[in-house]
């Protein structure tokens, strides 16, 4: 079992409940979390290099029926730790990570991954790839549907309109043309104008430091944005 099993969290006053299986009768129970153990974690793991464990532990999970728990409702969400790449490249896996895994098992032919803190939420129309193929692969269509996912979640989340900020490629969002090669006017004006059309509330191209000071301060609900 975890360490923090049965006792209250540091941070909080929530204890954590542990079990094997999911155990509907012990949910929504005031002050806990109840959590579903899957023991993939050995003793005494290999801290900073791959191990037979840990090459073994990313198959097991991607194959294993216990992703499939939300889908039958039986859990509400599903708490992954830090992946190990190698791993999953040793085993011939054709996925880059834990949102790549669950797309499949769930057969979503595209995602977008969102990243959010107490004050700042982005959702990344690229991701787990080099940046020369993120500046490629990154076209309106894209974009759009990246910013529409977004919206869509933050919608469901409590938020009817949001406010969508969408960052820049090139260093100042390319001066209008100063830096780069007109990737803003061809990647991404596009998709905002078109965003705008159908009355989403959607500002940018920004340059990445206006765009985040200003979601720090509270004019935006989500940042578009790009990671290798």
């Amino acid at each position: 079992m975890p360490e923090g099993c049965g006792k209250p969290a540091p941070s909080s006053a929530a204890t954590l409940r542990c079990a094997r299986s999911p155990i509907r009768q012990q949910r929504n129970t005031p002050g806990s979390v109840d959590c579903v153990d899957l023991a993939l974690i050995p003793a005494e793991p290999a801290l900073g290099r791959g191990s037979r464990q840990s090459l073994a532990m990313p198959r097991s999970a991607s194959s294993s029926a216990r992703f499939r728990w939300p889908l039958a409702g039986q859990v509400d969400a599903i708490c992954t730790a830090p992946i190990n790449k190698q791993a999953l490249h040793a085993r011939r896996a054709r996925f880059s990570g834990h949102t790549e895994i669950l797309a499949a098992l769930t057969g979503t032919p595209e995602v977008s991954m969102m990243l959010m803190t107490p004050k700042l939420r982005v959702i990344h129309v690229t991701a787990h790839i080099g940046l020369i193929d993120a500046i490629a692969k990154i076209e309106p269509d894209l974009v759009e549907r990246t910013v529409l996912r977004g919206h869509a979640a933050l919608v469901r989340a409590g938020l009817p309109r949001p406010r969508i900020g969408v960052c820049g490629i090139n260093p100042h969002a390319g001066e209008n043309g100063l830096f780069g090669h007109g990737e803003e006017q061809e990647k991404i004006e596009p998709a905002t104008r078109r965003l705008v059309a159908q009355g989403l509330d959607v500002t940018g191209p920004l340059p990445a430091d206006t765009l985040f000071f200003r979601a720090q301060r509270g004019d935006f609900d989500l940042g578009r944005g790009d990671v290798p």
